[in-house]
């Protein structure tokens, strides 16, 4: 299966729609079917584009700590709100993603 469900969610991967444009002897465009799947597909990359975004910017951010605390030997503590772990961790849930 191509398709990874949780909960209220399912990320289709493009074969899937393809498959489904197949098989369901219509036009494409007008199969019901293809234009949720495709609809899905294109929030499947739309959040996996943002999350990618997210991940370069947090990765910049750490570099630029790492550079920080080696310049300066010494330890940086950091505190991150637990709203904002939270949300990550659904986000990930979400996704379908180990933490």
């Amino acid at each position: 299966m191509v398709a990874s469900c949780n909960r209220r969610w399912c990320f289709v991967k493009k074969a899937m729609i393809i498959d489904v444009a197949k098989a369901s002897g219509t036009r494409p465009t007008t199969s019901r079917a293809f234009q949720n799947l495709f609809a899905r597909y294109e929030h499947s990359v739309a959040t996996v584009g943002r999350l990618t975004q997210q991940n370069m910017a947090l990765a910049q951010q750490n570099a630029a700590l790492t550079r920080d605390v080696k310049r300066n030997a010494r330890l940086l503590e950091i505190e991150i709100p637990p709203q904002l772990l939270q949300e990550e961790e659904n986000e990930m849930v979400r996704l379908n993603l180990k933490c």
